[in-house]
């Protein structure tokens, strides 16, 4: 029966233990299976049971139920020892159930002292033959008892000293009362298994005590009456050799191990004692090495020897790892020079530590390194804190990846470690080295982990600022801004990056006036606030520019200006003449990206401002000067666009100024389409260009001009799909209805069936077909359409497909 299904049973019988008969609680007792429990819960419950059976057996208890409950408390000894050195039960709780096992041990001997003093006083007198009663049960029952409760009282008071402190209160006088019990069952006991048993106890407690020439006595005797075969002369063996080596006598120690294991033979030696004459050996090892170097030392061959039976015996007993890593580390001189491999994980990583310390960054880093790669048990508990050092290693020796590598694993593979805190602000600083030296894309992800591991966890963030700045950039690009904003706003002033964090907040709120507010701008109360206030922020962010010790302010200004020039153009009164003035003043920005923005506002605001011959004399000299790299076209092309944008916008106001933005639109898309023409780099964009100028032309009502782009660019790909749509509705506006309708047909056999472009196309055809005249194809064209297509996602397109379909089919045409 496993222990924990002992404990309700336990239990159980507890609450019946008061009324039960002798007998009955006899056998309750018997029942308790204490040799196999293990669990505080289930040994106090036997306990419990064994003492309510005692109380209630009253003033006369049976000597075979108070033998039981002797044993059965002896018992009780055995397994609080062995659960404790098992380490499943706690020393508080094995110290509270010997003090309860004790309780019960007094109880008896108490009764059983009472009773014999009672026969002393009330019936020797008066006894006639006292030698015949002296030879009854009456009298040798309680001394058996008396004699049993203090043999077991014997061995609970030791081992409650044994798990005291060495040093504590009372301790000494546990171990003088165990002696002393040990001492009395010698000589009142006659069997042979209890006077050595008490005698081995009586040697103990004189260890304990630090009697050793005493409990060598005991020892020599207790050998005299055993034989090697005996487990109790093996185990006396080996503690007169702990007694030696606590004496001192390493030498005799040594010597006596070797015996021992020559006499006894590796089969008749326990497990538990084969480990105990390791770590004799290694501990006398290590002291005589240690007597050795007072003298001036000790042989090259006995430091490797100890070296390796402490790996053997921390191989086997990992708690004695410290033993190993002491033994190595307070001679470092001597242990550097062996082999790496030869000195194992402890052994190494005391090295490392000792390397570490002396600031040996190279050699320290080598043994970390094979710390790391080891599997072996005793140093993983350490991974954590070896992973960290080597880091560190590889940070002052500048190996920046190889150290940002080692963090990230730390972060990742350690989560709760203890050196996370100081490890983000080294982890910062290789990180931010490895991408400044190498700028890939990896390096650039380990640098914003790392800068986000150190806002989060460094508490000296000297370089916090930087962390925020480039977590902020890292958001931007990602177009993630709510978040870069958050960061760059934590950029305290004063700090290095603090005018670059402002730039990024300054221009994106004008950014997103731009967004809610332009082309309403003098419409709206919530606008004419913003505008102010934004406006406030780059005058604040102008001074703030203005007041910096920074060498060059020249790319900063630029920034201010284009942003204050930007606000003109789209506040509530749309300044262009003030916008320009600051747009020229921006043109020779020593930042190329501001002096190219500054180029396609100005055109902008020249366009405005009814300058578009200016604008267009700009376009031609920018061009002419410009070897047009990637983002001057870039540049050109966005302006082309807004201008673009702006001719539509003026043309559903009808407003006069729409064909002079629409040419000017038109000469950046020429000016462009020429170069794509004539540029290999460039001939991807031809046919986009020459869509959009075709565009135009149509806009402006150039229907041949548009026509003729068009037919040049169906020549080229006859299966342009922008070429058929946009051609087919100026064959539609010169009524070109044949034309249209087989621009229509091309156009809906490229296009996927079911898409809104495809429905139109369809439409278009049927359409084309009934101005032609062609009333049964185009009643087949609507007709199939609905058939093919039952369910048509956008009402309004089935609706007309419907409509199509009774106009020229009639009413019963869906029949």
């Amino acid at each position: 029966m496993k222990t924990h299904a002992l404990i309700p049973a336990i239990v159980l019988l507890i609450s019946l233990a008061a009324p039960l008969a002798a007998r009955g609680s006899i056998t309750a007792v018997r029942a308790l299976d204490v040799e196999r429990m293990a669990s505080p819960a289930s040994l106090k419950a036997a306990q419990e049971l064994m003492q309510a059976t005692f109380a209630a057996a009253g003033s006369a208890p049976g000597f075979e139920l108070q033998k039981l409950l002797i044993e059965k408390a002896g018992h009780c000894i055995s397994s609080i020892i062995d659960a404790q050195h098992k380490q499943s039960l706690p020393v508080a709780e094995a110290q509270k159930l010997l003090v309860q096992n004790r309780e019960l041990l007094g109880a008896i001997l108490r009764h059983n002292q009472q009773i014999v003093a009672d026969m002393q006083e009330q019936r020797l007198d008066s006894m006639q033959n006292t030698e015949a009663f002296f030879q009854s049960a009456a009298w040798q029952q309680p001394q058996h008892l008396i004699s049993l409760a203090g043999y077991w009282q014997s061995w609970n008071g030791y081992y409650r000293a044994l798990l005291m402190d060495s040093a504590a209160s009372g301790r000494a006088e546990l171990l003088e009362q165990a002696r002393q019990g040990f001492s009395r069952a010698f000589i009142d006991f006659q069997e042979q298994s209890i006077v050595t048993r008490s005698l081995f106890g009586r040697m103990l407690c004189y260890k304990e005590a630090g009697r050793y020439d005493s409990a060598m006595q005991d020892a020599d005797a207790l050998l005299a009456m055993t034989s090697p075969s005996d487990a109790l002369y093996v185990r006396c063996r080996y503690e007169q050799l702990v007694i030696a080596y606590q004496r001192g006598s390493c030498a005799d120690v040594l010597k006596g191990v070797e015996s021992f294991r020559n006499d006894i033979g590796p089969a008749g030696i326990p497990a538990a004692i084969a480990g105990g004459l390791k770590t004799l050996s290694v501990q006398c090892g290590i002291a005589t090495i240690e007597e050795a170097e007072k003298k001036g030392g000790a042989e090259a061959a006995r430091y490797r020897s100890v070296l390796q039976d402490l790996r053997a015996l921390t191989a086997h007993e990992p708690a004695r790892a410290p033993i190993l890593y002491r033994f190595v580390s307070e001679r470092p001189d001597v242990f550097a020079a062996m082999p790496v491999a030869e000195m194992g994980a402890v052994g190494n990583l005391a090295l490392a530590d000792h390397l570490f310390k002396k600031q040996h960054w190279q050699e320290a880093a080598e043994r970390y390194a094979y710390v790391l790669a080891t599997d072996e048990a005793v140093t993983k508990s350490r991974k954590d804190e070896i992973l960290f050092y080597l880091a560190c290693c590889e940070c002052k020796l500048e190996r920046w990846e190889r150290a940002s590598g080692l963090f990230s694993r730390l972060f990742k593979e350690y989560p709760a470690s203890k050196h996370l805190a100081q490890a983000a602000c080294y982890y910062y600083v290789a990180a931010a080295q490895g991408y400044h030296s190498n700028k890939t894309s990896e390096h650039h992800q380990r640098y914003i982990a790392a800068s986000r591991r150190y806002l989060e966890k460094c508490a000296d963030q000297q370089n916090a600022c930087e962390a925020r700045y480039q977590l902020g950039s890292h958001y931007l690009e990602q177009q993630r801004e709510p978040e870069a904003l958050k960061e760059f706003e934590r950029i305290k002033p004063g700090s290095p990056r603090y005018l670059e964090a402002r730039f990024h907040i300054v221009r994106s709120r004008v950014d997103a006036f731009e967004r809610q507010h332009a082309g309403t701008a003098a419409r709206s109360n919530a606008a004419h606030n913003s505008y102010r206030h934004v406006m406030q922020q780059i005058q604040d962010y102008a001074a703030a520019v203005e007041r910096s010790k920074l060498s060059g302010k020249d790319q900063l200004r630029a920034y201010v200006g284009l942003m204050q020039a930007r606000l003109l153009m789209h506040g509530p009164a749309p300044d262009h003449a003030g916008a320009l003035k600051l747009l020229r003043s921006v043109s020779a920005a020593p930042d190329r990206q501001s002096a190219l923005k500054a180029a396609g506002l100005r055109i902008e605001c020249l366009q405005q401002l009814g300058a578009s011959d200016e604008a267009r004399q700009e376009i031609d000299a920018f061009i002419k000067k410009q070897t047009l790299a990637s983002d001057s076209w870039m540049m050109l092309q966005e302006t082309a666009a807004r201008l673009y944008a702006a001719s539509k916008e003026l043309r559903r106001q009808q407003d006069s100024r729409v064909s002079d933005f629409a040419a000017t639109a038109l000469h950046i898309y020429s000016a462009l389409a020429r170069e794509a023409g004539r540029s290999s780099a460039r001939a991807e964009f031809l046919e986009a260009l020459n869509l959009r100028i075709a565009e135009i032309h149509r806009d402006e009502n150039r229907l041949d001009a548009a026509r003729a782009l068009y037919e040049e660019q169906l020549a080229r790909d006859e299966t342009s799909a922008d070429a058929l749509y946009n051609l087919a509705l100026i064959y539609e506006q010169q009524a070109d209805w044949s034309q249209a309708a087989s621009c229509w047909r091309k156009l809906t056999r490229g296009l996927q069936a079911g898409t809104p472009r495809w429905f139109e196309a369809r439409r278009q055809t049927v359409i084309a077909l009934k101005h032609l005249g062609d009333l049964k194809q185009a009643c087949d064209y609507a007709n199939m359409t609905l058939i093919l297509h039952p369910d048509i996602a956008d009402p309004e397109t089935e609706q007309t497909f419907i409509r199509l379909r009774q106009e020229l089919c009639g009413p019963g045409a869906a029949e």
